[in-house]
């Protein structure tokens, strides 16, 4: 099922492939430790992220393609669209596309001062990771 959502503000990281949670909250409550018996407040997968409008505020959400991450969207404890006032939904970032750290095997430097002036170096630094031998 393919869902737009409209939001009132999209936050700036939000990107198509990222995963979308949704959490039903009461009270302006919500999570795995909520005290209320009756309603279950624990996030959702929603679904995957397949477009992102920062004109409209919207987000559309496709359900049948988080299949593959585990998404229950028949079993979510609310109605939909009626309890859409009621959701907490917020993302996931993908590992597959946004990973961050060394890659690669070697790295070479080198600065330059292309002016006849002296240039001053205040600091350089490296993130490395030793290889396995």
């Amino acid at each position: 099922m393919i869902l737009p959502i409209t939001f009132l503000q999209i936050n700036v990281s939000c990107q198509v492939g990222d995963i979308a949670y949704a959490s039903l909250h009461q009270g302006r409550q919500s999570g795995r430790n909520h005290p209320g018996p009756t309603v279950n407040t624990k996030p959702f997968i929603f679904g995957l992220i397949t477009a992102v409008n920062r004109v409209t505020n919207t987000i559309t959400v496709d359900t049948n393609a988080a299949n593959g991450i585990g998404s229950n969207f028949a079993n979510f404890p609310f109605s939909w669209p009626g309890d859409l006032g009621n959701l907490y939904v917020f993302f996931q970032k993908s590992q597959l596309a946004n990973t961050s750290g060394v890659t690669g095997y070697f790295l070479e430097t080198e600065y330059r001062n292309y002016s006849t002036l002296p240039a001053e170096m205040f600091a350089t630094a490296v993130d490395y990771v030793e290889s396995s031998k």
